[in-house]
């Protein structure tokens, strides 16, 4: 009878574990939107002005504007045709210029913009083969 006793409370500490395991994974876990799912959250209702979002998309590179004296930055994030107008104030990330998309946490605005408070730029991979002249 012992063993049963203490099997069963094995499987009620590991079912424990494993939920509590689960439920912090998901209370933890950051999705990103692209530019079209937000535009298409927002008029489904699920997104609203102060909602916090994470944004990914290509940057707009004949958008960007920087002022260094006011360290405000300002593009758009596109995805499928489609451009979510981005602020973020600070410093400008080192690779920026040669970035080709982003990925902004920040938060909605009403008029359809992203005020981002952390923005991170994905560069194209260094690694890629070099292409050598035929002789």
């Amino acid at each position: 009878m012992a063993p049963i006793r203490f099997f069963i409370g094995g499987l009620i500490i590991l079912a424990a574990i494993a939920f509590v395991s689960i439920r912090s994974f998901q209370a933890n876990a950051t999705y990103y939107v692209t530019s079209d799912e937000l535009v298409q959250k927002v008029q489904a209702g699920q997104v609203g002005p102060g909602k916090t979002v994470r944004l990914a998309g290509n940057i707009d590179k004949s958008t960007v504007k920087w002022d260094s004296s006011k360290l405000a930055l300002a593009f758009n994030a596109t995805n499928k045709d489609v451009a979510v107008p981005v602020k973020y104030t600070g410093p400008l990330p080192d690779s920026f210029n040669m970035a080709e998309s982003v990925v902004v946490e920040g938060t909605y605005n009403a008029d359809g913009s992203v005020t981002a408070h952390n923005l991170f730029v994905q560069c194209p991979s260094k690694y890629e083969a070099e292409i050598k002249p035929s002789n």
